[in-house]
């Protein structure tokens, strides 16, 4: 018994002496990455868009307090921002329900804005639609700074009309130039 403790005891201290320094060398490296990460930090990357959860809610805030006609200025700029072409604002009575209407590649979209503070239903689906006959465009989009209902989500996907909910507008926002802190 006493070989087997001894023979024990030995395999721990020659375990310890090569270990020790492993254990040691991996504390280092992961102190060294975590002050390189800090100071790296500290210098902004002007090609990065930086924005904090508070930004993006203030944004929100003042998008949901925005009017329904800056509510389609709002969204005519970030279209503009995420590459959008020819963006164009409708009259403001008589729009045949399309807000704005815009390309991105080889698509003509015809596009209904609806700020609300409650959920969407499926009535601007039909707005949108007429719209997008009326402006000769190949698709339409619903775009609101809340969400839709399951009735409207049902009638988009019938109509094929896209539905930008609230997380979609945060998207615009965010690869938009409003999210560069300079």
């Amino acid at each position: 018994m006493a070989k087997k403790n001894k023979f024990s005891f030995t395999a721990l201290i020659i375990t310890s002496i090569f270990a020790a320094p492993i254990i040691g060398i991996y504390i280092i490296f992961l102190v060294f990455k975590f002050v390189i990460l800090a100071i790296l930090s500290c210098f902004p990357n002007k090609n990065k868009k930086f924005i904090s959860n508070r930004n993006i809610n203030d944004i929100l805030i003042n998008v949901d307090n925005l009017s329904g006609f800056e509510f389609e200025d709002f969204v005519t700029t970030l279209l503009i921002q995420n590459g959008y072409r020819n963006v164009n604002k409708t009259k403001s009575s008589g729009d045949f329900g399309a807000d704005i209407i815009a390309e991105k590649g080889n698509i003509r979209y015809a596009i209904q804005c609806k700020r609300f503070n409650s959920k969407i239903g499926p009535k601007p689906i039909g707005e949108v639609l007429r719209g997008k006959n009326r402006y000769n465009c190949n698709a339409g989009i619903v775009i609101t700074n809340n969400y839709f209902t399951k009735q409207a989500i049902q009638e988009g996907k019938i109509s094929n009309i896209e539905l930008w909910d609230r997380n979609s507008l945060i998207n615009l926002i965010l690869n938009s130039k409003l999210c560069d802190n300079k």
